[in-house]
């Protein structure tokens, strides 16, 4: 139509395109990125070993003018190269990677592939320390929370005296206190001269047991000249659960998070500990809900037997004083 616009008439031969199952071409509608508003009309092969090379005006040459487009006379015929693997070289070292984000090249590193280059790029890589400590602080931080949760329900009150609610519960006490011997304890496996302890990257614990970095300095200065040596401490990339030795439910191999996860797991998962324990209270306050029940009966029947006395009772003070005032007539 001749009030269409530009947007509706490439759409409307997308969709005339897309429709036509004898071709075998697919039609889109996208920002060219020249403004925010100019748009074009993509076409691509469904066949992938092949590329569209030509697009014939099948109305004379002047399907752009017929079709209201906008500053433009003719229609383009535009080869589109086949996409293919992208392909760069690391050290001499040919490498080729079916996205632009390759994570293989270089171990532990992401290259984000943006364009060619005539000569070669140097790449300086570090440690990002500021966010790696951040991480770091989030573990002992979420670790303190559920150090102090348990102190609190599982012990008293020092002032008021009162019991936490889980007092007297050892699964959770062993919980507590089995956490704080992981994080205290020694990582084995760690190559000679390396930190194996929290405290040998500058991490104490505080007379209540929650830990931080005490010593950013030695923390930093751990991570700037290694990264491995902190990233050891916390998880083993070789770690295997289906493998690995436990003693008490802790694995004897792995990083303190891997130590964690693994101990921890015993307790959350279905049919765990905390599952167990939650059972073990439901049924005590079931067979009390019960004993309840049985006490309320038994009172019931009870209230029956004493007001039925008590009625008696009343019935013979009643007669009692009847005879009393006969008795004393004739007394008279």
């Amino acid at each position: 139509g001749a009030s269409d616009t530009d947007s509706t008439v490439l759409s409307s031969m997308a969709a005339a395109i897309n429709a036509d199952t004898t071709i075998n071409v697919s039609a889109a509608v996208v920002a060219d990125g020249t403004t925010s508003t100019n748009q074009r009309l993509v076409l691509t092969s469904g066949n992938t070993t092949s590329t569209i090379t030509s697009i014939v005006d099948d109305v004379g040459g002047t399907l752009a003018v017929t079709a209201g487009i906008t500053g433009i006379a003719t229609v383009v015929s535009k080869v589109t190269q086949q996409a293919g693997d992208a392909s760069f070289t690391v050290d001499g070292n040919a490498v080729s990677s079916a996205t632009n984000v390759n994570s293989t090249a270089i171990t532990g590193v992401t290259l984000g592939l943006l364009g060619t280059s005539a000569t070669a790029v140097n790449l300086t890589i570090e440690s990002d320390v500021a966010e790696v400590k951040k991480k770091v602080q989030t573990f002992l931080d979420d670790y303190n929370v559920v150090i102090k949760v348990l102190k609190d329900k599982t012990g008293v009150d020092p002032t008021t005296k009162i019991r936490g609610i889980l007092a007297g519960e050892s699964t959770y006490s062993v919980l507590g206190s089995t956490l704080r011997g992981i994080l205290s304890g020694k990582i084995t496996g760690i190559t000679t001269g390396n930190p194996a302890y929290l405290f040998e990257i500058g991490i104490t614990a505080a007379r209540d047991g929650s830990l931080s970095i005490t010593d950013s300095k030695k923390f930093e200065d751990t991570l700037k000249s290694d990264p491995s040596k902190v990233s050891m401490l916390f998880s083993d990339p070789t770690f295997d659960d289906k493998t690995a030795t436990f003693v008490g439910g802790i694995p004897t191999t792995g990083g303190f998070a891997n130590k964690i996860d693994e101990f921890v797991e015993n307790f959350v998962k279905v049919g765990g500990l905390i599952s167990e324990t939650k059972k073990g209270l439901d049924d005590r306050i079931k067979f009390m809900d019960d004993q309840i029940k049985g006490f309320e009966a038994r009172l019931k029947i009870r209230k029956k037997v004493l007001t039925t006395q008590l009625s008696a009772i009343f019935n013979a003070l009643s007669v009692l004083s009847s005879q009393q005032q006969v008795v004393s007539r004739f007394a008279g």
